[in-house]
C-alpha cells in the first residue's frame, strides 16, 4: 500500500489540459495544490448537509456491494438491470424520436419536474439500492438546464447513466437509428492519440503518465497491430483521420488539450472544447480555418471512425456558466477560469453533439465536464493509484462490458471520496480540530475531477464484438 508523504505534497501542481484559442497559452496558470485549502475548509461545511451526507454514505455502501457482491450479469444483462429514461416533462415532445429506442429497450420513462435533485431521488427511489425501482442503466435527454447535472451525477453514484442532446433536433433521429443499427467493429482495434508540444507542456505529463502506462498495459510491452498510437509528432490532425479511415477503431482515446475560448467570443458554443492536435495553427477566424483542431464542424466533411470515444482534455463534454473549480481556488485562477465559462447557461459541447449524430461516428463518447487537470491521473506520490479508473475501464470495454458500467471505477471513486470529505470535514471541524490542509485538498480536488467524467450516449451500448 502507497503512503502518502504530505511534505511532498506540499510541492504538487495542478496543471490543465487546454489552451486558449486566441493566443495558444494554458487556461490558467499550474495551481499549488495547497493553495486549495482556505476556500474548501470556509465553505465545505455549508456543503455538508445531513441530507448530502447520508445519500452518500448509503450510496457508497450499496455501490460498493454491487461492484464487489454482485455477479456482473445482474448489470451487462438488461433483461435483469434494466433501462430507463429520464426527460424533463417540458421535452417530452422529443420521446417521438425516442420511442423506437425505447421499445427495443423496453424501458420505462421518468419525468423530471424542476424539483431539487434530492427530491428527484427520493421520488423515485427513496434512497434505496433497488433496481426494481429505477433500473440500472439510465440515459438522460435534453440540455443541462432541462436536466442539470447535480441529478446526473447522483444517479451515477448507484447507476450506469449516460445522457444524449442535440442542438439540431433531427440528430435525435440519426443517433437513435444508429444505435440500433450498430454492430461493433469485428476487427477489434485500440487507438490512442496523444499530442507532446514541449517537454514543459502538460500533454507531455498526459502522455508519458496516462497514454503509456494504459497503452503497456494492453499490450504489455510488445508492439500489436490491435493497438495503435499516435504520439507526439505523428498526432496530428490528418493522422488521426486517415488512420481511422484505413481501420476503424472500437476505441479511440484521446489525451490532448481541449479548445478554450473567451466568454464573449461568437463561435464558443461551436468551437469550445475541440481536440488540439500537434499541428494546431491558431487565428482570428478559426470557424474558417481551424488546421490542427478536430471541431464538430470537421465531423460534417469526415468522420472519427470509430465505436467509442475516451477525451481526456478541457471541456470535451461541455461548459459551465460556473465552473466547479473557481470557488476554490487563488483569486487571479478564478479570474482566468472565468473568462472561459459559458456566458449564459451551462452547455454540452458541440463536437460530441456532431460525432453522436454521424452515421460513422462514435456510439458513445466518454468526455470531461469543465476543466480537466493533469492531477486526476499523475501525482508521482501516488501514480498507480490515481490510474485505476482508466486502467480498469478498458479490459472491461474489450471484453464487452456496456460502456456504463465499464467505467464505473470513475463514480466509485467519486463516491468514496463525498463520503472522506464529508466526514473528514465534519469530523474535524465540528469537533474543533485541526485539518491538514494537503489531505483535504487531496481528497477534494481528486473527487471534483472524479465527478466530472461523464458519458454522452447510450450506457447499456457495448464496443466489443465479445458480446456478454
Amino acid at each position: 500500500m502507497e503512503v502518502i508523504d504530505y511534505k511532498k505534497l506540499d510541492e504538487i501542481k495542478l496543471y490543465v489540459l487546454g489552451i486558449n484559442g486566441i493566443d495558444g497559452k494554458l487556461l490558467t496558470k499550474p495551481v499549488m495544490l495547497k493553495k486549495f485549502y482556505p476556500n474548501i475548509s470556509r465553505i465545505a461545511v455549508r456543503k455538508s448537509d445531513k441530507v448530502l451526507k447520508d445519500y452518500f454514505k448509503e450510496s457508497y455502501k450499496t455501490f460498493y456491494d454491487s461492484v464487489y457482491y454482485w455477479p456482473d450479469k445482474h448489470f451487462i444483462a438488461k433483461e435483469e438491470a434494466g433501462w430507463g429514461l429520464v426527460i424533463n416533462k417540458s421535452d417530452k415532445d422529443l420521446l417521438e424520436y425516442l420511442k423506437p429506442l425505447i421499445e427495443r429497450r423496453k424501458g420505462k420513462v421518468y419525468y423530471y419536474n424542476n424539483e431539487a435533485p434530492y427530491e428527484f431521488i427520493e421520488k423515485y427511489l427513496s434512497w434505496d439500492a433497488d433496481y426494481t425501482k429505477m433500473p440500472y442503466y439510465i440515459l438522460i435527454v435534453g440540455s443541462i438546464k432541462s436536466v442539470p447535472l447535480e441529478l446526473q451525477y447522483l444517479l451515477d453514484v448507484r447507476h450506469s447513466v449516460g445522457r444524449i442532446y442535440f442542438d439540431d433536433l433531427n440528430d435525435y433521429k440519426l443517433y437513435i437509428k444508429k444505435l440500433i443499427e450498430f454492430k461493433p467493429n469485428k476487427d477489434f482495434s485500440v487507438m490512442f492519440f496523444s499530442p507532446i508540444h514541449s517537454e514543459d507542456d502538460p500533454t507531455y505529463y498526459s502522455s508519458k503518465y496516462l497514454v503509456k502506462p494504459l497503452v503497456e498495459i494492453l499490450t504489455g510491452g510488445e508492439d500489436l497491430e490491435e493497438v495503435r498510437v499516435l504520439e507526439g509528432e505523428k498526432a496530428t490532425e490528418e493522422n488521426l483521420f486517415k488512420s481511422l479511415e484505413g481501420q476503424r477503431a472500437n476505441i479511440l482515446f484521446t489525451a490532448s488539450h481541449g479548445l478554450g475560448l473567451p466568454k464573449k467570443h461568437p463561435d464558443k458554443k461551436i468551437l469550445q472544447g475541440a481536440i488540439v492536435c500537434q499541428d494546431v495553427e491558431l487565428n482570428r477566424n478559426l470557424l474558417k480555418s481551424n488546421k490542427g483542431l478536430i471541431t464538430g464542424l470537421d465531423i460534417k466533411e469526415r468522420s472519427l471512425n470509430c465505436d467509442l470515444l475516451f477525451m481526456f482534455g478541457c471541456y470535451t463534454a461541455g461548459t459551465l456558466k460556473d465552473s466547479d473549480f473557481k470557488f476554490w481556488v487563488p483569486e487571479d485562477v478564478k479570474n482566468s477560469l472565468e473568462e472561459f465559462e459559458a456566458s449564459k447557461e451551462d452547455f454540452i459541447a458541440y463536437l460530441p453533439q456532431k460525432l453522436l449524430a454521424d452515421p460513422k461516428g462514435p456510439v458513445a463518447v466518454v468526455a470531461h465536464i469543465d476543466p480537466a487537470w493533469v492531477f486526476s491521473f499523475m501525482n508521482e506520490y501516488q501514480n498507480s493509484q490515481r490510474l485505476e479508473p482508466f486502467k480498469n475501464s478498458l479490459p472491461r470495454l474489450i471484453g464487452g462490458v456496456p460502456v456504463g458500467r465499464s467505467v464505473r471505477d470513475f463514480n466509485l471513486r467519486y463516491a468514496t471520496l463525498s463520503v472522506a470529505l464529508l466526514n473528514y470535514v465534519l469530523d474535524h471541524i465540528e469537533k474543533s480540530e485541526k485539518l491538514n490542509p494537503l489531505s483535504l485538498s487531496n481528497i477534494w480536488v481528486t473527487r471534483q475531477d472524479a465527478q466530472n467524467y461523464i458519458i454522452l450516449g447510450d450506457p447499456l451500448v457495448s464496443v466489443s464484438p465479445i458480446q456478454k
